[in-house]
């Protein structure tokens, strides 16, 4: 690969990233089970992690591996636990 491709694909890459920075401030229609009405953004990350979650269950259940799916967590306990970027 070339300077040239990767300096396009690092733009790509960047711009794919500020536009995902913009769904933050993005309000969604539907509200949460709790009857929080949630960003586009929140809701993203919630459906990555399901996807995470059950992919590894997929695919260790097709090598027959034991699931190394981790134990349920509570959001509460997510809070705080992740530090926000450096301004």
């Amino acid at each position: 690969m070339d300077q040239k491709t990767s300096n396009a694909q690092l733009d790509g890459i960047l711009e794919f990233l500020r536009a995902t920075e913009r769904l933050k401030v993005v309000t969604r229609s539907a509200y949460t089970s709790e009857g929080k009405q949630e960003t586009v953004a929140e809701h993203s990350w919630r459906l990555c992690l399901m996807a995470l979650v059950c992919g590894v269950l997929l695919v260790s259940q097709s090598l027959r591996l034991p699931p190394t799916v981790p134990a349920p967590v509570e959001p509460r306990e997510l809070v705080g636990t992740a530090s926000a970027p450096a301004r």
